[in-house]
């Protein structure tokens, strides 16, 4: 039986939107990057965007996202997205080493993890269960340089 407030077209765009991305996801030379850091927080407390990120990156025909570092909101160009798909490139190794140098412990109450979808790959690194804390901080500062350049 269908509930009474069910919306049938919204979650058939849902379920067309996630189609997609599930097909993308599994193309093998697709590339995409996100990047979520923040605390869990009301959008009026003062301190809701200190430290935030939110980066959400597709390169395709066009590259397209959101790039977002605390207030700042930067555009998303095709040199930025191929900078940081050579910077991927180049340290794929040091990436997947940090992927692999993580704990199984999961803390609340924020959000800091890193998603990079490269080719065949599928990396996530978090940095608050990282065994190279230091070394995720550098990779972060790294891309967040290539992403808030002019």
């Amino acid at each position: 039986m269908i509930e009474e407030n069910y919306d049938e077209e919204y979650y058939d765009d849902v379920d067309e939107k996630n189609d997609r991305f599930i097909s993308y996801l599994f193309e093998r030379g697709t590339f995409m990057f996100d990047w979520h850091k923040g605390a869990i927080l009301p959008l009026d407390n003062p301190n809701y965007y200190f430290g935030r990120v939110s980066v959400s990156i597709k390169k395709g025909d066009r590259p397209s996202g959101t790039i977002q570092f605390e207030k700042d909101t930067y555009p998303v160009t095709e040199e930025k997205v191929n900078k940081l798909y050579n910077y991927i490139e180049s340290n794929l190794d040091r990436l997947i080493k940090l992927t692999l140098n993580q704990t199984d412990d999961h803390y609340f109450g924020g959000v800091d993890q890193i998603n990079i979808k490269y080719k065949s790959l599928f990396l996530v690194i978090r940095s608050d269960n990282s065994l190279l804390k230091e070394e995720v901080k550098a990779v972060e500062e790294d891309i967040k340089n290539i992403l808030i350049s002019e």
